[in-house]
This record gives C-alpha cells, structure tokens and sequence, in this order.
C-alpha cells in the first residue's frame, strides 16, 4: 500500500514535462523558419543588385565603345543629341551638371538600349539607361567645338548608365571617365 500512495502525487508531472518541451521545440521551429524566410529575402535582394550592377556595368562598357567608334567630327555634331547609336544630350560638362548625381530623372534626354542579365531566369531584357559628356580635353579646349575646328587632342567624356527604376531605388548607376585621342 505504501508504493500506491508515493505514485498518486506524480500523477501528471511528466505530462506537464512533454508540453514544455513540444512549446520549446515550436518555438524554436518558428524562429527558424521565420530565419529561413529573412535569409531568403536578403539573398533575392543580393542576387538582384548584382544584375543591376552587371546591367550597368554593361551600359558603361557600350557606351564607352560607341564614343570609341566615332571620329571627333562626328562627336561634335551629335553633340546635344541624342539617338539609340550615341547619345550626348550635353555640349559641356556646365550644361551637363558637372560631377553632380548623374541624370537620370523625368525628362532627361537618355539612349536606352535592352540588357539581357546573365542568369535572369527569362529571356526578357532590363532598359538600361545611358549618355554621354564632354567633361574636357584638348589642352585649354573644353567643348566639343574644338574638335570641329581640327585642333585634336585627348578629350573626356564622362559615361553615366543606370540599371533598374533610376528615378528612385532599385536602381544601381555607375559613372566612368572615357579618354579619347583625337587626330582629326
């Protein structure tokens, strides 16, 4: 009779016991998956500010070679222009804003040309944005008329691109600086 009585007391105890550790067990269950999900999200944004990054990277490198292709006559008179093979919507580095944020906003004259990202998961390709500058170049000459006076010479051009929505975030811009030697 005594072992009946020191088991009725117990009664229970290792219930209690098996519901704090399923409750600890949970919880830690949520925490990791709710880890998982933030890890996921971070690792999406990563993945995605490298296309953008490439994408622009891109839009520098065509650019430069398209200013790499044209004579210095022909860069004088596309200046403030702007099409899908060259676009120099600004004569000098004055009118283009000089080293301030490049220009990307509402009504800012930009060529756009079509990227395809490497690993995109589609076949669909980002706009890429892109323009061109005369910052300089050519001894005391600094806008694209000397060109066209056959004084030549080693010019500037700031190339600015951008990938993604460049009027606000989700955007990635990138600035280069382009010397060109001119004999013409």
């Amino acid at each position: 009779m005594r072992r009946a009585l020191y088991r009725t007391p117990q009664r229970g105890a290792s219930l209690f016991v098996a519901l704090i550790l399923l409750l600890i067990m949970t919880m830690l269950a949520l925490s990791g998956a709710r880890n998982a999900v933030i890890e996921s999200r971070i690792a999406g944004r990563s993945v995605e500010q490298q296309r953008l990054f490439n994408d622009a990277e891109a839009g520098l490198r065509m650019a430069e070679a398209r200013v790499g292709f044209y004579s210095a006559a022909a860069l004088a008179a596309l200046a403030m222009s702007c099409s899908p093979q060259l676009c120099m919507p600004y004569r000098d580095a004055v009118r283009s804003g000089g080293y301030i944020a490049p220009r990307f906003g509402q009504g800012d004259e930009v060529a756009t040309y079509t990227a395809l990202s490497s690993g995109s998961g589609s076949s669909e390709g980002r706009p890429v944005r892109w323009y061109v500058a005369l910052i300089g170049g050519g001894g005391d000459c600094v806008s694209t008329d000397c060109t066209a006076g056959g004084k030549g010479g080693t010019f500037l051009y700031e190339v600015n691109s951008c990938a993604g929505n460049c009027s606000g975030n989700g955007s990635q811009k990138l600035r280069s600086v382009y010397a060109k030697h001119h004999d013409d």
